[in-house]
């Protein structure tokens, strides 16, 4: 039986990277013009880096797609500080091992 991680294997400041380079890629982009953009390499790690930011909710992967969530699209377009943190603790508490934690 496989073994399923709750948790992302990289930090949120990563999870934040990889969701604002998609979002300036235009809000959807295959995984190597993401890697591109950062000056990546795909690899084990930039792929530890795509899922942890898909286990905090800021974008979503399908067949080597990635594009940007509304978490992410309401934390870019908020309207103050509050409110931006506000949805930076949504998303940092998305992985149900941080809410256990918390």
């Amino acid at each position: 039986m496989p073994r399923i991680v709750e948790y992302p294997h990289a930090s949120f400041n990563t999870a934040l990277e990889i969701a604002a380079a998609v979002d300036y890629l235009g809000g959807s982009c295959t995984a190597s013009s993401c890697a591109d953009r950062l000056n990546r390499k795909i690899g084990g790690a930039f792929k530890s880096s795509v899922n942890a930011s898909t286990k905090h909710g800021l974008i979503t992967s399908k067949r080597d797609i990635l594009s940007v969530t509304e978490l992410y699209k309401l934390y870019k377009l908020a309207y103050n500080e509050q409110e931006k943190m506000d949805t930076l603790r949504k998303a940092f508490l998305m992985p149900a091992m941080y809410r256990r934690i918390l």
